[in-house]
């Protein structure tokens, strides 16, 4: 089944052509010959397309070094978003809810796994990242020193995160609470003693409590307030020592981040006030993706920022438009999304931002799946005709 393809090339399988994900290639073909589009959604999508070539086009004129750069992340955003034309009327949910089970736990099975080697043979775990995932060698030996594991990401802040969206994955497909305990214990675990990151911390602590608050039964509170505290004590009392050793390196961090003059968080803070004094008031096109801060290329560490630099107002507005849905099933999802979006990124790593327009998707369509039993089958006096299949929409 395709759509299990799709997570599993996500979550574990390397990059081939241009630094994407093969099954967005397939993705392009299933939409060109068999896909879905409403009329609304299409509508916005031109709109997209529109405003990131404009950008692309105004950043050759302006920068013109790096206008390929701006074609390939235009070209790659383009292709997330053709997941929303995937003809999702064809798919048997309960199939694919089970296949989703199956590949979740091997890719925790899996990082864990390579997270032992990165422990106890750093030098087997360069060789293997090296040979399997050569997109994260520009980064590896630093990542190294600072014993920060970052699996196929060049930066373990994004390796986080695609945990904590995968954690939200097994909570919005129900799975069993072995699995859950399994998938939050590993995730915690690699976030802390792994990628270190602060913001995918705060990511994670949110989703659990968000959905503890507003999605859990009022009945099941109790149990799953109980189930939590135990597995933050096992979690304490195996792990206490690298805790602490956690805490020790966040503040080496800040040390270092000071001494190198990046203040606050990396020099977010920075990165805002330059914003907050260069905010692009075109609202048609930026520059594309490229940026520059004083003559020199300008990372901004939050997708808010760029989308606004990079591609303008218009853009902004008609890309979070097409996830316009804060009903209760979506709520997990969105605070998972919001700190990256902030703070680091999602829309600027292409497997972050499949795996969130992926688990968007699936809430919308598969949500009543899994949500309400379905009703119990009763005898009919008289065969009636088959109504015609529903065609799913977007808006």
């Amino acid at each position: 089944m395709f759509l299990a393809f799709f997570v599993l090339d996500i979550l574990v399988l390397p990059k081939l052509f241009f630094s994407t994900p093969f099954s967005y290639y397939l993705l392009l073909v299933f939409v060109v010959f068999n896909g879905s589009f409403n009329y609304r959604v299409l509508t916005k999508f031109l709109i997209l397309v529109i405003v990131l070539l404009l950008s692309v086009l105004n950043g050759a004129i302006s920068i013109s070094v790096e206008s390929l750069e701006n074609l390939k992340r235009a070209a790659q955003m383009v292709l997330v978003l053709s997941l929303f034309f995937f003809d999702w009327k064809l798919v048997d949910f309960s199939l694919l809810y089970f296949s989703l089970r199956n590949i979740l736990f091997a890719f925790y099975v899996y990082v864990i796994s390579l997270f032992i080697i990165f422990i106890v043979a750093p030098g087997v775990y360069e060789n293997v990242i090296l040979s399997v995932y050569p997109e994260a060698s520009s980064m590896l030996s630093v990542n190294l020193m600072y014993s920060r594991f970052s699996l196929h990401f060049t930066d373990p802040n994004s390796l986080g995160y695609l945990l904590v969206f995968s954690f939200v994955l097994v909570l919005s497909i129900r799975c069993s609470m072995a699995l859950k305990a399994f998938a939050s214990l590993s995730t915690i675990i690699i976030i802390i003693l792994g990628t270190q990151s602060r913001g995918a911390l705060l990511a994670f602590m949110l989703v659990v409590l968000v959905h503890w608050l507003i999605v859990v039964n009022r009945n099941d509170k109790f149990k799953y307030l109980v189930f939590t505290i135990l597995c933050l004590a096992a979690f304490l009392a195996i792990y206490m020592e690298a805790v602490q050793l956690y805490f020790e390196l966040m503040a080496q961090r800040s040390k270092i981040e000071e001494d190198m003059g990046a203040g606050l968080g990396g020099g977010r803070l920075d990165k805002w006030r330059y914003f907050f004094n260069n905010i692009n008031i075109n609202p048609f096109f930026g520059s594309g993706y490229y940026l520059e801060m004083d003559g020199h290329k300008f990372k901004p560490h939050s997708d808010f920022i760029r989308l606004n630099l990079s591609y303008g107002f218009i853009f902004c507005v008609t890309l979070l438009s097409l996830f316009g849905q804060f009903k209760k099933r979506f709520v997990v999802l969105w605070f998972a999304f919001f700190v990256p979006f902030l703070v680091n990124t999602v829309i600027d790593d292409f497997r972050l931002f499949g795996i969130f327009v992926y688990s968007f998707i699936l809430i919308k369509f598969g949500g009543d799946c899994v949500s309400s039993p379905s009703p119990s089958p009763s005898p009919s006096p008289s065969p009636s005709p088959s109504p015609s299949p529903r065609r799913f929409s977007l808006s």
